[in-house]
């Protein structure tokens, strides 16, 4: 993906919206009648920060042919509003997703970042999961959004042991929607002895490891992992 880009950046979805290209038509291989469910989506997103290449404008215009059927697996769902890693090819005058449908929009759930770690010697796919796991800001008020840590190394960068002593340290982190998720996640590599944790959550934050649906993490599940 990031040798097809032509822009690398991170931005806020401010709109999105399918439009109406009467002359588009996609030529597909499988069965002709499922063509009519590919649309063209456009997603308006404020830049915050460019991490490759050059892009003056605020904000730009990001295209997608995209499937509007029921469907399952890993795709490019996106809402307005959040903050994503956004790798785009120029296409005609427009910039298009490198990889429709898909996942090659990345959601940052760590909040706003203007710089990346390291320097520009260090590989890219490097730079941006530290910076997954790197939070700027002490305020008690910070919190790791949803969906959390499961895109944080989109370009598998990162051994498994370097991924544990980075949540080890946001385990540690004053604000609660911090080392919550950051606990939870040492929690969850059942077996391999990442529960420390647990003791020092209070009992309010032990309340909130059930957060987004998750199966995670009672005291009997810690006594017998």
């Amino acid at each position: 993906m990031l040798q097809r880009s032509d822009l690398v950046f991170i931005g806020v979805i401010q709109q999105q919206s399918l439009e109406r290209w009467p002359f588009f038509r996609l030529v597909t291989n499988n069965d002709p009648g499922m063509a009519k469910y590919w649309k063209i989506l456009r997603r308006e997103v404020r830049i915050e920060t460019v991490l490759r290449g050059t892009e003056s404008r605020p904000a730009i215009d990001v295209y997608e042919i995209f499937w509007t059927d029921g469907t399952s697996g890993d795709w490019n769902s996106t809402r307005e509003g959040e903050r994503d890693l956004f790798l785009v090819r120029r296409e005609s005058g427009r910039y298009h997703v490198v990889r429709d449908w898909w996942r090659s929009i990345f959601p940052v759930t760590t909040g706003r970042h203007d710089r990346l770690p390291l320097n520009d010697s260090q590989p890219l796919w490097e730079r941006v999961a530290l910076m997954n796991w790197w939070i700027a800001s002490a305020d008690s008020s910070t919190r790791i959004t949803y969906p959390y840590f499961r895109y944080s190394d989109p370009g598998n960068a990162l051994d498994l042991w370097r991924i544990v002593k980075l949540e080890r340290g946001l385990a540690r982190h004053p604000s609660p929607g911090v080392r919550v998720p950051a606990c939870r996640e040492l929690l969850l590599l059942s077996g391999l002895g990442q529960d420390e944790c647990w003791e020092t959550l209070s009992d309010s934050d032990r309340s909130h490891l059930h957060d987004s649906g998750y199966f995670c993490c009672s005291a009997h599940d810690v006594a017998s992992a």
